[in-house]
C-alpha cells in the first residue's frame, strides 16, 4: 500500500472516496497538514496500491488499517473518511482503540443499494452535480484519477469492481453501535447517493456523535476544502 505523509502536529489518518486516489484530495491535505500530521494512503485497491489478496468488506479493511495503525505506533489519532473511506473509517473506530476521534464524510456503509440504483446515482447524478460546480480544475481531476484508476487495473477491473460492491453490500450496525469516541458526521445537503436521511440514521446508530449539513453534493468537501478545513475539530 502507497501512502503519503505531511506536516507536523498530531496524526491524523485520512481515507480517500472510492474510484480516486488520496491525492485527488490534494487541496484537502495540505490544508489538514497546516494542523496535523497527515497520513494519506491509496486504499487498496486504487492507484498504486495493490488488490486486496481476497473479496473485503469495511471489516476486513478495519483489520487491515488497525494493523497498519499498530506499525505506525500512533497512540490516537484523529481519522477522517470520505464515501468509501468514511465506511471504513467507521469499522476502524468500532475496531481499534488507537482512534481517538473520528470525522465521517458523506459515509459508505449505511445504506444499501441495488446495482442499478447505485450506479445511476454515482454515474450520473452526481457526475452531473459535480460538473455544475463550475470548478472544471477539482472536477476533470475527478474524472482523471477515476479513468486512470480504471486503466491501471484493468487486468483485474471486475475483481476491483466485485470489492467494491461487497464492502457496499453488509449490514454494518453492529459495528456501529460499538463506536465510543467523539464522532463528527458531515454530510452534503443535496447527496445524490446518501440522502440526509442517510446521515440522520447514523447519527441514531453512534453514541457520542455531532451530525452537520452542509451546503453541496456527495463531493463536497473537494470542491470546498476550506469549509471542511473550518468544521474539524
Amino acid at each position: 500500500m502507497r501512502y503519503y505523509t505531511a506536516g507536523s502536529g498530531a496524526p491524523l489518518l485520512f481515507l480517500h472516496g472510492g474510484g480516486v486516489k488520496a491525492m485527488t484530495y490534494r487541496n484537502n491535505l495540505e490544508l489538514f497538514a497546516q494542523r496535523y500530521y497527515v497520513i494519506a494512503p491509496d486504499i487498496p485497491p486504487f492507484d498504486a496500491s495493490d488488490m486486496p489478496p481476497e473479496v473485503w468488506d469495511f471489516r476486513a479493511y478495519a483489520e487491515f488499517f488497525a494493523r497498519f495503525l499498530d506499525e505506525l505506533g500512533c497512540a490516537s489519532l484523529t481519522v477522517i473518511g470520505h464515501s468509501y473511506g468514511g465506511g471504513i473509517a467507521l469499522c476502524l473506530a468500532a475496531r481499534s482503540a488507537r482512534v481517538g476521534r473520528l470525522v465521517v464524510i458523506d459515509a459508505a456503509g449505511v445504506s444499501q443499494y441495488r446495482l442499478g440504483t447505485f450506479v445511476w446515482r454515482y454515474f450520473f447524478e452526481k457526475y452531473f452535480h459535480d460538473f455544475i460546480q463550475m470548478q472544471p480544475k477539482v472536477f476533470f481531476r475527478i474524472q482523471v484519477d477515476f479513468i486512470i484508476d480504471v486503466l491501471h487495473h484493468c487486468t483485474r477491473l471486475l475483481q476491483g469492481i466485485r470489492l467494491v460492491f461487497h464492502a457496499l453490500t453488509p449490514q454494518y450496525r453492529e459495528q456501529f453501535a460499538r463506536i465510543t469516541v467523539p464522532t463528527l458526521i458531515l454530510w452534503g445537503e443535496n447527496d445524490e447517493i446518501f440522502p440526509v436521511s442517510t446521515a440522520e440514521s447514523l447519527h441514531t446508530m453512534v453514541t457520542h456523535s455531532e451530525l452537520r449539513i452542509v451546503a453541496g453534493n456527495h463531493d463536497w468537501c473537494l470542491f470546498n476544502p476550506e469549509l471542511l478545513a473550518r468544521v474539524l475539530p
